[in-house]
């Protein structure tokens, strides 16, 4: 569906430089703290935010979010919004559910965060073992040669 859904959209993704954040906790305020350090630095640029609070562009709300991860089409559908709108970088939360249900299938980042890594949604991975692999592959397998990784400690 991910695959579809990006051609469906004509690659928005490929006309933003995509940041994607993970971790149990943090998610959220890292992309608002990020987004507003961006939008203050580069004042000309435009920033669309994903996630749990919804999808803003420099901070304005567009739309209420219905996952932390929006399902493909919707996420697609989001940056191809943001591209039209003169977006040129995309910060999201992306959640270990998201990285599960391939909802950022296909999509490569280039810079990933990981936040932080406690007990949580046992019940949809059933072990830590299996939550850690999950938020590992947005590190393994949606970056490219040249996407830079931080570890907030």
């Amino acid at each position: 569906m991910a695959e579809l859904a990006i051609k469906f959209n004509n690659n928005p993704a490929d006309s933003l430089k995509m940041v994607g954040i993970t971790g149990t906790n943090g998610k959220t305020t890292t992309t608002w703290m990020l987004s507003h350090i961006l939008a203050t630095t580069l004042p000309d640029t435009s920033i669309g935010t994903i996630g749990t609070i919804g999808q803003r562009i420099n901070g304005i709300p567009i739309k209420k979010g219905t996952f932390t991860t929006p399902e493909s089409p919707e996420l697609q559908a989001d940056l191809r919004y943001f591209v039209d709108s003169g977006c040129s970088i995309c910060i999201m939360e992306v959640s270990s559910i998201g990285l599960m249900m391939q909802r950022v299938g296909g999509l490569l980042f280039d810079v990933t965060a990981f936040t932080n890594f406690t007990q949580d949604h046992l019940d949809i991975h059933g072990s830590m073992t299996q939550y850690l692999e999950e938020k590992q592959k947005l590190f393994s397998d949606h970056v490219h040669q040249s996407s830079t990784s931080i570890l907030v400690a």
